[in-house]
This record gives structure tokens, sequence and C-alpha cells, in this order.
């Protein structure tokens, strides 16, 4: 009895059950092998799990306890176990950093510490740890890259924690011992080609992944970043079943090229427009933009039927001209989590609202630099590529293939050697040829220079300096012209082809404050007359060419559309011999190109119909060089303030770039000087007035 009340010889312990099991959150049946090219994070599958242990872990009594000697034990438990993640397809180049939840990264070239990383995919057999340990479990997982740790210690923890691994998967282009991500074109071509995970297509060209000068190969890695560090290279992260043609498509036009079915084969041609050579690490790679037309198409060589137009021309809707691109990509320098990088053309946003485009999913793009470089790439083809182009032409032209540059001439459209780039052929069965072209705008298809911030991104516009204006011409058009009040008519142009508008300014001293009176958007078309003009007899001139030279403004000028357009005067035009002298209004039926920058008012027959003395202005001859201005909606027309009529004002035109971001400062320019003169209103007439 007395040993009921006496205490036991040993003390009872603190004891926690032990596990009998893991909880599995990282292992999924029927997932596809991932295919990872170049570098980047994944997530790993739970492939095999062995040797579950629980030790026994016992701790002292705690000092100072009043239960007996000090107290009972404390019994407690902690887990091994041995997992093997699989990570992709192999064979990978290296296993780089590995993070559990949400630790810091560990670099596993420095400490790789327990985990087994020999598994990249060429193993011909089982982990010999397997083969000793678990050799009825042992599994060879031949072409899967994987990772393995011996009794991985869990802690006191019963749940595989989450692991993050970076990776160096397939085909990365490298330079020495430096990887970086993969090329495009090899993507594409293990993609399509490879005996192990390829779709079996056997009709890629076997020179897509040669170097040259031309190449769509030498484009991406010429391309660089304003860092010089980035190039058109990604490490797309293939993890769910997709289409590949879908894949493939994203990753070649993410890279400003475009597929082209050619001669029996699939070929990749770059978008690129502009001469690049590549720095270190990449030097000695240069690329040679095409920018030449292969053939001067005119009238003659349309097969349009009986009164069509030889040329349709489809516009694409403002709305789908987006002025705002977002592209969601995967930073390395942020564990690889998703940012976003975001472009836009504040001029077009300013003048006809914003327009976003969703934000594009591309994490297989790894760096920021890259991805700006692509977004303005979209940016720029999406405002500048605006109208698409059909027309037929005969068999002799069966060598046209997509992306070639052809010139088209079109009179009734205003179409003098136009440069269009072809994007699609078909051919019916009579041999004739279905072309589809777009614009093709010099520059739209070459990325701005520029360095990004480290934030999450905001989009900085292409910096091309715009250039001074070609010096402007002045005209004081009559008071029938102006209902509102005396005005100054300005046209205003630009040989620069990053010449996007000018901000007008105005002052009454050449040194004094200058006002903003305006802003042009447009070019306006205006030259010289290079031959004597004669008076004419009659209203209707049949008799008198005229020549003009363009080159000031390098304008275009374009027939009438009909008889019925010259008689409503829709080609009016001034020629004067100053802004004060000589002035005569006119309208031109026919208007045809002679040479560079040169035109004829008749056609190529040289007949002549042109209205003279319109509006009421004096008929009368006008000397070789007098001005000519096209009055169209591109001048500028200022309403003179009542005070400076009849005064001399100082103007000044301050450009601006085709991307709005580059404006220059009214000290970067030299003001024009014009005198306002005071002009006299006509009397009223037939006006009865009468009293009450």
């Amino acid at each position: 009895m007395s040993g009921l009340f006496s205490p036991p010889s040993t003390p009872n312990a603190n004891q926690v059950t032990a596990a009998a099991g893991l909880q599995i959150q990282t292992s999924a049946y029927g997932l596809p092998v991932p295919i990872l090219f170049g570098k980047n994070q994944t997530s790993p599958n739970l492939i095999q799990l062995v040797g579950f242990k629980a030790i026994q872990v016992v701790s002292p009594p705690q000092s100072g306890s009043s239960f007996g000697n000090g107290g009972p034990p404390t019994i407690s438990y902690t887990y091994t176990v041995t997992p093997l993640l699989g990570i992709c397809e192999g064979t990978i180049t290296s296993f780089d950093s590995i993070r559990k939840d949400k630790d810091d990264p560990i670099d596993l070239a420095v400490k790789p510490g327990n985990w087994q990383l020999n598994f990249k995919g060429g193993q011909t057999s089982a982990w010999s740890y397997m083969t000793t340990s678990f050799p009825a479990q042992a599994r060879t997982y031949p072409k899967i890259a994987y990772m393995s740790n011996a009794n991985y210690n869990l802690g006191s923890n019963t749940g595989l924690p989450n692991f993050s691994i970076v990776v160096t998967g397939l085909n990365p282009y490298s330079t020495g011992n430096s990887y970086y991500d993969a090329h495009p074109v090899t993507i594409v071509k293990e993609l399509l080609t490879s005996s192990q995970f390829g779709i079996g297509f056997t009709r890629l060209d076997p020179s897509v992944d040669t170097a040259g000068s031309t190449t769509f190969w030498n484009y991406c890695v010429a391309m660089k970043s304003a860092s010089n560090n980035q190039r058109m290279l990604f490490s797309p992260l293939l993890k769910e079943q997709r289409p590949t043609a879908e894949i493939i498509n994203e990753i070649i036009m993410a890279a400003n090229g475009a597929f082209v079915w050619s001669e029996g084969y699939l070929k990749i041609k770059p978008y690129g427009d502009t001469n690049i050579s590549a720095t270190s690490p990449f030097a000695g790679i240069s690329f040679t933009a095409n920018t030449t037309p292969i053939y001067s198409l005119t009238d003659n060589d349309f097969m349009s039927k009986k009164n069509e137009d030889p040329i349709k021309v489809i516009r694409k809707p403002r709305n789908d001209t987006y002025n705002q691109i977002s592209i969601e990509y995967v930073d390395s320098t942020k564990q690889y989590n998703p940012s976003i990088v975001e472009v836009k053309d504040d001029a077009d946003i300013e003048q006809f609202g914003l327009r976003k485009k969703d934000t594009v999913k591309m994490h297989f793009i790894t760096n920021k630099d890259t991805a700006q470089m692509v977004a303005q790439l979209i940016l720029q083809k999406n405002l500048s590529i605006v109208n698409k182009y059909q027309f037929v032409l005969g068999w002799r032209y069966c060598l046209l293939e997509p992306m070639d540059l052809v010139n088209i001439t079109d009179s009734n459209l205003g179409f003098n050697q136009k440069t269009v780039r072809i994007t699609s052929i078909s051919e019916n069965d009579q041999g004739l040829l279905t072309i589809e072209a777009e614009d093709f705008p010099l520059g739209a298809s070459s990325p701005a220079l520029y360095t990004t911030g480290s934030g999450s991104g905001t989009g900085t516009n292409y910096a091309a300096d715009p250039g001074n204006v070609a010096t402007p011409f002045f005209y004081n058009p009559p008071y029938f012209l102006t209902p509102s009040g005396q005005e100054l008519w300005i046209a205003v142009s630009s040989t620069n082809q990053y010449w996007g508008g000018a901000i007008v300014y105005v002052a009454t001293e050449s040194d004094g404050e200058y006002l903003m009176i305006g802003n042009i958007t447009n070019k306006a078309r205006y030259g010289t007359t290079t031959n004597v003009l004669p008076t004419s007899s009659t209203i209707s001139d049949t008799t008198n060419i005229i020549n003009l030279n363009m080159a000031t403004s390098q304008g275009e000028l374009s027939s009438a559309s009909s008889v019925d357009d010259l008689n409503a005067y829709g080609t009016l035009s001034v020629i004067q011999t100053s802004v004060d002298s000589g002035v005569e209004l006119i309208a031109y039926q026919y208007a045809e190109l002679t040479g560079t920058n040169t035109y004829k008012l008749a056609n190529t027959s040289n007949v002549v119909n042109n209205l003279r003395g319109v509006y009421g202005t004096t008929i009368q001859s006008h000397a070789s060089g007098s001005q000519f201005i096209r009055l169209d909606d591109a001048i500028f027309k200022w309403l003179v303030p009542s005070e400076l009529i009849g005064q001399t004002v100082y103007l000044k035109f301050c450009s601006t770039n085709v991307f709005g971001t580059v404006t220059q400062s009214l000290d970067d320019v030299s003001p024009y000087t014009v005198a306002i003169p005071t002009q006299n209103l006509p009397q009223p007439y037939n006006v009865t007035i009468s009293t009450v």
C-alpha cells in the first residue's frame, strides 16, 4: 500500500507522440515534364520520397522544477526524409540556387550542402544512395533533371517545404564560361525538331541558326539594351501543355521576327530596319538591315479588274492603335517574381486620349532591359503601321516572299514610290498572286536605347533629336478666307525623319518674352517654282505648265480626285513672289512627279488644267523661284491679335520628335521676322439702314 503514496523510481516524461508519416504538398501525378531553355526559376515536383524517420530527442528537465528531482525530461521528435525533386527535361547545364519557402536563396555552386546535383538528365543509372539503401525503389529517371538530398532534416515539421530552384536549362547562349538566356532560333529549332520532345517537323530552314550579317540569328544577338548587357534572348519555362505553334509564334513575335514559308522551308526573318553592331561580350557580331525594295510597281504591274482600284487600302481603326503597352516579365534581380514594365506615347495620348492594351504576360523574359525593348518595339510598330494594302500581281513576280520590300505607285491614291513590306502571298489557280502588305515606316522596328530605372518599370519614349524646322513660308490670306479676323498662315515642315511637329511662339522683340500661340502636328507641303509662269487671259489655264521643287519640305503632291474636286478648289494653293506681293491663288487637276522632290502641274502627257486667280485674286505672271504653298489642313493658322496688326513680330518654332519626348528650347532656335500688314476690310454693301 505504501507504494501507492511514494514517488515512482523513474519520473514520468513530458512526451510528444511521433508522427507516422509526412504531409506531401508538392507532388502531383500526371504533370507534364517542364522544358526550360536558358535560365529561369521553377518549383520542382516531388517524384519520389523514401526513408522517412522520426528521431527521438530527450531534453533534460528544467532546473528549479518542483517535481521530484528537477522534474521529468521532455521527449520530442525531429524528422528526416530522402526526397527526389523533379525539375525539368534534361540534359540541363547547371543547378544554380535553391530557396526554401520565403528564405533567401542559397547559391548551390558555393554551398551545395547535402544536395546531390549530378542528375542533369543525362544519367544512365540510379542514384547510388538509392541502390545501396533502397534497392527495390531505385529508379534511373533518364532524361529528367532532378535534385536529391539523403536524410533531409525537416526539423520538427512534418511537411516538406516548398522549394524554388533556379536552373540553367537547355541551350543557353554562351560566350566563354558565361551563360545567358537562350537564343529564340535555338528555342524554336528544339521545339520543332528535337528527337526527345520535338514535334518531328522536318522542313525548318537548315541555315536558320547560321550566323550572317543579315540573318535573324545575328539580329537577336546584336540587338542590345542601353546597358549593353541584355540582348533579344529569352528563357522560357514550358510547364503547361500548349500548342507548339502558339509558343513559337509568341517567342518570335517578341524578338521582332516573323515566320516565312518559302521554297519549301520555314524561315525566320527580322523586322529590324537599322544596322546594329554588338558590343562586349558579343563583339564582332553585327546585323545589316534590309531596307532596299526589290521591285518598283506601277499601274502597269497590277492585275486589277476593270473599274477597280489596283490597290486596296485598309486602315486600322484608331481604337486598335494602342499608345500604352504593358508587359509582365519575371525579374531575375527580384527572385524571379513577376514585374511589369510599361511604355507609352505621351504625344499620342495627349492628342487622341489613352488607349491601353491589356497587360501581356511574357514570363520568358527575365530582365527589365529586354522587356523594355520588346514593349517599345510593340508600341512603335502598333502606332506607325496602320495601313494594309492589297493588290494582285502576275506570275512573273513569283520570286517575291513575305517580308520583302517593294515600292508601289498609284496616282489615284497619291502614292509615288511608297515603300511597303509584304506580309502574305497567295496564288490562285490562274497563277495570279494576291499580295498583302503593310506600311514600312523606317525606324519603327528599332528600339530606343535608353537606360531604365530600378523600379517596377515605367515607359520612356524614343529620345531622337527632331532637328530644326525647314525655312517656313508665310502667307497673309485675304479677308474672305478668314471670317474670324486677320490671320497669318504658316507652312512648316522638316526633312528630319524624327520630326513630329513644333510648338510656335511669338514675341514683339527678337530677344523679348515669347508666348506660345499653338502647336503644329503635320508637315506642310511647300516649295518654289522652277520656271516662269506667264499670265493667263482666262481663269481656266490649259496651256501653262507649272514646275515645282518641293525639296524644302519634301512634300508629296497628289492630283485632284476629279474635275468636281478641282472646281471645289480641293487642291487650293498659293503662288507668291513674297509674303506681301505677287500673290495668286490657284487650283490644279494634275500633279506628276518628275524627279526627286520635283513635280509638274500636268499629267504624264503634259495635259494642263489649272484654275487661275481663284477667289478673285489677280491673275499675273510669276518669276522662277516664287513661293508655292499647298493650302490644306497642315497649314498653321494664327489669328493675329488686333494690337499686333501693322507690327513686326518674331516667331520661333521649337521642334518636337515623333515620340513627343524631346522638344527644343527657345534658346535652341532662331526667330523668323514677319511684318503683319494692315489689312483694309471692304465696306459692307447692299445694306439698308432704317430708323424707328
